[in-house]
């Protein structure tokens, strides 16, 4: 990733944990699924997780938020291995892409578009206060990345699954929280479910985030809690 798309991307990071962390809630009528979820997903055997560029930051008793790059490779391998978990439970094969080699400029690319995605769903569909709120955004769900099935092929899987996001540890003084987006996307490129998730206040005593792997689990219980139930 380039120095000016990692700047960006932390300043999108940032937009989510500072700005839309407060408030979050959904419209009554929100749609988080295609209305052809099942169909699609019936051919999907094998899925793809890109391993995330997740991000943490400590918090200090005087508020400041440094960047904590251990942490955050931690946090990364706790989500991998939870979705992982959660995808066989469901009857999926799921396999690891890391975000190298040959690949790595479009698997990158692809993450950028679903984050934009993500960020626009956030202020035109989900907005509490009702403002901004674009009305069929609102009553459908159809959102893409563009095709991608080369890379499917190439990774020999049938869909990808995305994880992006950020969090702020806590502190005495901060309740901190995390931002995280989960996306599941086809050879078409279609987002087929995609899942906002937030949390304010990752709990000073509980340590309920996603440097330890019980906290992981937790938060990933809520958010496929949320995906349309799979048989496989």
């Amino acid at each position: 990733m380039t120095r000016l798309k990692a700047v960006a991307r932390c300043l999108v990071i940032a937009g989510f944990l500072y700005a839309f962390l407060p408030g979050f809630a959904y419209a009554a009528e929100t749609k988080t699924v295609r209305d052809d979820f099942a169909q699609r997903v019936a051919g999907i055997r094998m899925i793809g997780i890109l391993t995330p560029d997740f991000t943490y930051y400590d918090s200090s008793l005087s508020g400041l938020k440094e960047k904590n790059d251990d942490q955050s490779r931690q946090a990364a391998q706790n989500i991998v291995n939870t979705v992982k978990d959660f995808l066989t439970a469901q009857g999926f094969t799921a396999k690891v892409i890391a975000r190298d080699g040959e690949r790595k400029e479009s698997l990158e690319e692809i993450a950028e578009l679903f984050e934009t995605i993500a960020f626009s769903y956030r202020i035109h569909v989900t907005r509490a206060q009702r403002q901004n709120v674009f009305p069929h955004k609102a009553a459908s769900f159809d959102y893409s990345v563009g095709p991608i099935g080369d890379i499917l092929d190439a990774e020999q899987v049938d869909a990808l699954i995305l994880v992006e996001g950020g969090s702020v540890g806590a502190s005495l003084l901060n309740p901190g929280g995390a931002v995280i987006l989960v996306g599941l996307v086809d050879r078409t490129g279609a987002l087929l479910w995609h899942e906002p998730y937030t949390q304010q206040g990752s709990g000073f005593l509980n340590r309920k985030n996603l440097t330890d792997p019980d906290g992981t689990r937790r938060i990933f219980e809520t958010i496929f809690g949320k995906m349309p139930a799979v048989r496989k």
